[in-house]
């Protein structure tokens, strides 16, 4: 059995045994780079993302909404932000 060097593809998504999407790793129309993680309702609930401003790790409640980012500037500076349940930032670091 040989194996392939290479896979290409713009989208790779991981199923559950039920056939729910839990994992998706893509290139956006943008042509960044993401990988996301679904519950078993198909909500995200965390994403790691490659933009042209840095990479940033975000978390998200049980109904998509964004509550945290870690991120990196394309300076190489380091910023965390909370937000409320509409999306308001409560608490942030730069």
């Amino acid at each position: 059995m040989s194996v392939a060097d290479a896979i290409r593809t713009r989208q790779l998504i991981l199923e559950d045994e039920q056939g729910r999407t839990r994992v998706t790793l893509a290139v956006t129309t943008d042509g960044e780079p993401a990988l996301s993680f679904r519950d078993d309702k198909g909500q995200t609930r965390a994403m790691l993302s490659m933009s042209k401003e840095g990479p940033a790790l975000s978390l998200f409640d049980e109904k998509g909404q964004i509550r945290a980012t870690l991120a990196v500037s394309e300076e190489g500076g380091p910023g965390l932000i909370l937000l409320d349940e509409e999306g308001q930032p409560i608490w942030f670091a730069h």
